[in-house]
């Protein structure tokens, strides 16, 4: 069951089920953290990725239910390896990761071909 976390609560005991919790920021927003953090951040962008990705909401709704059943599913993506945590201890969906360092990389490509025929 996902758990919830008032807006700025110093607390660690807040990620049993997982990294993810929801917090009440005048509305439900999915927050994620690491067992040494007092109190949970903004998730990487990798992850707002994922949750398009999958056809899911990724801002913040006054629906606690479909915020618990979000956080739920981040976690269990955790747990399957879907989600990894990277060398700083959040969740990244790394095939976004890859996705935007391509892209970056195609700009910069892109870029030089045009400076060369010029």
């Amino acid at each position: 069951m996902a758990q919830r976390v008032g807006y700025f609560e110093n607390t660690t005991d807040c990620y049993s089920e997982g990294p993810f919790v929801m917090v009440d920021a005048c509305g439900w927003r999915i927050e994620v953290g690491n067992k040494d953090m007092k109190c949970p951040s903004l998730p990487d962008s990798s992850i707002y990725g994922f949750l398009r990705e999958n056809h899911l909401p990724d801002g913040k709704t006054n629906d606690a239910a479909l915020a618990v059943c979000i956080v739920d599913y981040l976690n269990a993506k955790i747990k399957d390896g879907t989600l990894t945590i990277n060398k700083y201890g959040y969740p990244i969906w790394e095939p976004y990761e890859q996705i935007r360092e391509m892209k970056r990389w195609e700009e910069k490509r892109l870029k030089n071909l045009q400076e060369s025929i010029q």
